[in-house]
């Protein structure tokens, strides 16, 4: 997977007033039918995470005022998450095949200026009401030769080495099976002169 700048189509807008929005959200939920599955409307603003979320995020998506992306999470809201998450929401909760969030967020405070989490966040509107993290962006120390995004492997790649340093140096190991993508990511690294400084790998699962 070749370095590439590349970002899927998306509208991004300025988040509203979170906790307004989840406190008409909840109010509105109370009259409809709830799924079997359904938790409770609005567990996440009774946990404090609508003001600790509302700066990140980037939103509303796809037409749904419920559904935010975050793409940078650092580590003192990853800190804030571990503190008011259920336990078990932390150990049991990912996207598909991806690592765990309890795993991503503890990651993310341990190496703070080397990985970030990227992910979403699904309002009280909907009972799938949640905060998942679909990855992880990760600063390394050289350059990987990477195999094209939406190509055939190369020969010569080294996309295994590079999840290895997700696994084994930053512990981010409890996946079901490797990132559905793994790329290269500019953050934070313009100048006038272009990208400087350290690269930056994105790994993603669907």
């Amino acid at each position: 997977m070749t370095p590439s700048t590349k970002r899927r189509g998306r509208t991004m807008t300025e988040p509203p007033d979170l906790p307004e929005l989840w406190r008409t959200q909840r109010e509105q939920a109370t009259h409809r039918a709830h799924a079997q599955y359904c938790r409770g409307h609005g567990w996440l603003a009774d946990a404090g995470l609508d003001t600790v979320l509302a700066p990140l995020l980037c939103g509303p998506m796809y037409g749904d005022d419920a559904f935010f992306r975050f793409a940078a999470l650092g580590a003192d809201t990853a800190a804030a998450l571990l503190a008011a998450l259920p336990e078990e929401y932390l150990a049991t909760e990912r996207q598909n095949d991806s690592p765990t969030i309890g795993k991503i967020l503890r990651a993310v405070v341990a190496h703070p200026d080397r990985l970030l989490a990227h992910g979403y966040v699904i309002g009280p509107a909907r009972c799938d009401e949640r905060i998942t993290t679909e990855g992880v962006l990760l600063r390394t120390g050289r350059e990987y030769r990477l195999c094209e995004l939406y190509g055939p492997p190369t020969p010569d790649c080294e996309c295994a080495d590079l999840y290895r340093v997700l696994v084994d140096d930053f512990g981010v190991d409890d996946a079901h099976t490797h990132p559905h993508e793994l790329d290269r990511f500019h953050y934070y690294e313009w100048t006038p002169d272009g990208y400087q400084g350290e690269p930056w790998y994105r790994a993603w699962w669907d």
